[in-house]
């Protein structure tokens, strides 16, 4: 049987939206390895998927959503929108069916191509908060705080005594 109901919140998905409890929270939390995030190799070859990740990575990791951990799955969600977005092009100079030499009309391989991509894209952005239905589950976003002690910080930074 599989599992039943939402699926849990990280702890720094409810420490953001306010509603952490340790008492509720588990026990064992699966931690990410601290370090920078940095574009696998193979992205750097090809222009289209670097542009991608460099349009979306930055404010991903100022959140927190991508982790070391994440590179791989990205680097797949960055190969799908350049896959998708060429794919859209060749559509809007080549149209949607194509003539064979014998004459039949088939629909154009890209438009295949371009659902599968986009099929995928679906499947992975919400684990990134690509979406606004993942954005809302995620809550109100905060961007950290000063990690000072001052206590005039903490007061201007959380509006309380």
């Amino acid at each position: 049987m599989g599992t039943r109901g939402p699926i849990p919140m990280t702890e720094a998905v409810a420490r953001r939206r306010g509603t952490y409890r340790k008492d509720r929270h588990r026990k064992v939390a699966l931690g990410c390895p601290k370090g920078s995030v940095r574009m696998p190799a193979r992205i750097g070859n090809d222009e289209r998927v670097r542009a991608v990740w460099e349009e979306l990575a930055p404010g991903l990791i100022e959140l927190g959503l991508l982790t070391p951990l994440d590179e791989s799955m990205f680097e797949i969600y960055c190969h799908n929108v350049a896959m998708s977005r060429m794919a859209s092009e060749h559509l809007a100079v080549e149209g949607l069916v194509k003539t064979t030499p014998r004459g039949r009309q088939i629909p154009n391989p890209w438009f295949r191509i371009e659902k599968v991509a986009t099929s995928m894209i679906l499947k992975i952005a919400p684990h990134f908060g690509l979406t606004p239905v993942s954005r809302a589950r995620l809550g109100p976003v905060m961007k950290p705080g000063p990690t000072a002690e001052d206590p005039k910080d903490r007061f201007f930074s959380k509006g309380l005594p």
